[in-house]
């Protein structure tokens, strides 16, 4: 897989820290290429990088302005939850007596139907809190 795949990947499902990642190495450091096959990225992962990766990371992330956002995940094919993490859907689908087992993020971009419009999950979760969105 090449880094330009899991880049894409990266953006599809919103792992700001792998993204992070991807850029720093290929746009600030220009060690990588997009190119490049992702086992070039086994180096960064060693255990005697972690502490300085993590600090460059971090510095990184609020030069470019990478924040955390929220996703939207399936439960039990049929139920959706906007959340800051899987584990804080997991908990809020819970305490609704929503089963669990079953859980997959959805796509930002996905269309729904909200009052006889089609939407995407993005539009229809601006400014939302963490919370059950509802099921069909």
């Amino acid at each position: 897989m090449s880094i330009k795949e899991l880049f894409d990947e990266a953006i599809k499902y919103d792992y700001i820290d792998l993204q992070a990642l991807l850029m720093f190495l290929v746009f600030e450091k220009k060690v990588l290429t997009m190119e490049d096959d992702t086992k070039k990225l086994d180096l960064y992962f060693l255990e005697k990088h972690h502490e300085r990766m993590n600090k460059e990371l971090a510095t990184y992330k609020k030069k470019m302005n990478m924040k955390y956002g929220m996703n939207v995940y399936k439960f039990a094919g049929r139920f959706y939850v906007l959340a800051k993490s899987i584990e804080q859907a997991k908990f809020l689908a819970g305490r609704n007596n929503i089963p669990v087992e079953k859980v997959e993020m959805v796509s930002m971009d996905k269309l729904m139907n909200f009052n006889g419009l089609n939407i995407t999950l993005r539009e229809l979760t601006k400014n939302k809190e963490p919370s059950i969105l509802g099921g069909f």
